[in-house]
């Protein structure tokens, strides 16, 4: 079962969302170890829920792994150097009343967004974060 902002962002939001069946703190290990196997650049972690409790806010999980790979993020830049605003590319993961959820923006909007000439290089990453997060979810 959905929780209001899950169900409004499945309707809403231009990110795409997953059940995960791990915690928020191992789907991110996991994805962030898959993106070291692919020598992914990642560029920071951060744990906004510890950030919340250390302000005195009662949250739930939630961290946020920023990441991708200069050599073709940079090739997007030089095309829209507004691009740059949505890149490095971004997955969050958090917990609601039905679990843990994992999402990322859904890159294809990148092309009409910012009007883009390479669109091969945008549908490769949108398949390659697709890849990603499925086999980082993927049940043990």
């Amino acid at each position: 079962m959905m929780n209001a902002i899950g169900h409004m962002l499945n309707k809403t939001s231009p990110i795409t969302i997953y059940d995960s069946p791990y915690s928020v703190k191992e789907t991110i290990d996991r994805i962030e170890n898959i993106l070291r196997e692919r020598n992914v650049t990642i560029f920071g972690r951060i744990d906004h829920g510890a950030g919340a409790r250390q302000a005195g806010f009662d949250m739930q999980d939630e961290e946020l792994l920023i990441f991708g790979n200069p050599k073709i993020g940079t090739d997007l830049i030089l095309d829209n150097p507004a691009i740059g605003i949505d890149l490095p590319l971004k997955i969050l993961a958090w917990s609601d009343d039905s679990g843990t959820k994992v999402g990322h923006h859904k890159l294809e909007s990148l092309f009409e967004k910012y009007g883009v000439h390479n669109k091969a290089v945008i549908s490769n990453m949108t398949e390659t974060v697709r890849a990603i997060v499925t086999i980082a979810i993927k049940n043990p």
